[in-house]
């Protein structure tokens, strides 16, 4: 990278460049402390607790200073760094967001309300990424005239608490912000319902960073054969292409290749870009078994946020076109 390159700062200057009082930032890193720890300790629901906190969020200044400037430019809206994939496909589950025990905790108390084993904790990680429905017969053998009743307790379960444990991995909320102010398009492709997906995203305040969010059907009873099942990752993130690859196409120079990367977790994840032309760099914080990326032939491995900048910033391509991706089951 050319050191004459100017860097988006983050910090008091704002993550968006522009100019923050330092006053205002300080203020906002104390009220917001403070308020995290009282909420913590609220007796009446958090709900006052929530609505401030929510607001010193967005306290100018407030962004976490995690350094993945060094790597991402700033650019001019609207023009691409070349160094850059034109889009950037993201799982959710374990890539994004940890869902810190939301999706287990869910699935064991879903499991329990039916009178079903409770698998151990290794094999309840193994669900997280593939979907649903399909885990739950192919991982925790659940029988098929039960999955529809364990699927409605776990996601009651899951609406009402699983949600609120889930948390945003380090640096990722700044380096999908650097990506976007870079001229980057952004897409969530998960096997996760796609309105719960949204409304999750929403939870974190990270939804307005994304072009676009695919996932599966709202409804999880849908079986192979039923309209409007989505069989699999490679539908998905089809799906997620076609949106952002024909949005860059609207701003690039004509005759401009559009390149695209995914990024996940789970070898869903890298089978599925690979079945739509793409490749696939798998990071290490989420749920892989060990050497499970490597071996479903992620491009790259990467240990944190500042590695994935890295990686995303020289990381070789396939040339995409709107309407190009293959589709096929993983």
């Amino acid at each position: 990278m050319n050191g004459s390159q100017a860097s988006l700062s983050l910090g008091p200057s704002g993550a968006y460049g522009h100019p923050r009082p330092p006053i205002q930032w300080l203020v906002g890193e104390l009220l917001t402390g403070a308020l995290e720890h009282v909420g913590k300790r609220c007796a009446f629901s958090g709900h006052v607790c929530h609505l401030l906190h929510g607001w010193a969020r967005w306290w100018p200044g407030r962004e976490k200073l995690v350094d993945v400037s060094t790597v991402i430019p700033a650019m001019t809206a609207g023009k691409k760094r070349d160094n850059l994939p034109w889009v950037v496909l993201f799982d959710l589950d374990g890539t994004l967001v940890d869902p810190a025990g939301g999706i287990t905790g869910g699935v064991a108390y879903a499991l329990r309300s039916m009178g079903l084993p409770v698998p151990e904790t290794k094999v309840l990680n193994m669900m997280i990424g593939p979907k649903l429905a399909d885990a739950l017969v192919n991982i925790a053998r659940v029988p098929d005239a039960q999955v529809d009743g364990v699927i409605a307790a776990y996601r009651s379960w899951y609406t009402d608490h699983g949600m609120a444990m889930s948390q945003v991995y380090p640096g990722v909320r700044e380096l999908l912000t650097q990506l976007k102010d870079s001229g980057v398009y952004l897409a969530v492709a998960t096997q996760k319902p796609e309105p719960l997906a949204k409304k999750l995203l929403a939870h974190h305040d990270i939804d307005t960073l994304f072009h676009t969010i695919r996932g599966s059907h709202a409804d999880e009873t849908l079986k192979p054969g039923d309209p409007q099942y989505r069989p699999g990752k490679t539908e998905i993130v089809a799906a997620a292409l076609a949106d952002t690859s024909a949005m860059a196409a609207l701003v690039a120079t004509p005759g401009t290749e559009l390149t695209a990367v995914m990024v996940g977790d789970r070898h869903q994840d890298v089978k599925g870009a690979q079945n739509n032309g793409l490749a696939c760099i798998g990071v290490a914080w989420g749920f892989a078994e060990e050497g499970e990326l490597t071996a479903a032939g992620a491009a790259a491995v990467v240990q944190s946020t500042q590695e994935l900048a890295t990686e995303l910033a020289r990381t070789g391509t396939r040339t995409v076109v709107a309407g190009e991706a293959r589709h096929g089951a993983v």
